[in-house]
């Protein structure tokens, strides 16, 4: 078959001592890594909700079997978890994750409070509390 004779060969040597060449059929094509560094071999492109790599396929190359293209040169490997998600998959994934068994795992509920103290340009310190919700990063100061 004419694709496995493009795969690169492999010796083996058995225990006794006989070398038999073989196909390495766990070898994968790459990308040559000059081209992934090369900012002018791409186009720049902001994933929009609901764009999956076969829409962005037929946006750029005009084919959506080609989504493999996309999906190789950015190294995605898992375009379930790696791609990201719509806004409405990702609010069903957050419900389904924080089920609501538990008031605590809730994305509204409060997860703890934090006591900030700050001066005032007069030197009063003057102290405040917040509510920290389970989904929310702390401000940083």
């Amino acid at each position: 078959m004419q694709y496995f004779n493009s795969l690169p060969k492999v010796v083996y040597t058995d225990k006794n001592n006989n070398r038999t060449l073989y196909t390495n059929l766990m070898s994968r094509a790459s990308v040559v890594p000059g081209v992934l560094n090369n900012i002018l071999s791409f186009y720049e492109y902001d994933i929009q909700d609901q764009d999956t790599p076969e829409i962005v396929a037929h946006k750029y190359y005009g084919d959506i079997n080609r989504f493999w293209i996309i999906l190789y040169c950015n190294q995605i490997n898992d375009p379930l978890w790696d791609w990201p998600l719509s806004s409405v998959k990702f609010q069903k994934y957050i419900l389904n994750k924080y089920d609501g068994s538990n008031s605590g795992n809730l994305p509204s509920s409060v997860h703890h409070y934090e006591i900030i103290k700050q001066k005032n340009k007069f030197g009063f310190t003057k102290w405040n509390s917040r509510r920290m919700n389970n989904l929310f990063t702390r401000t940083i100061f």
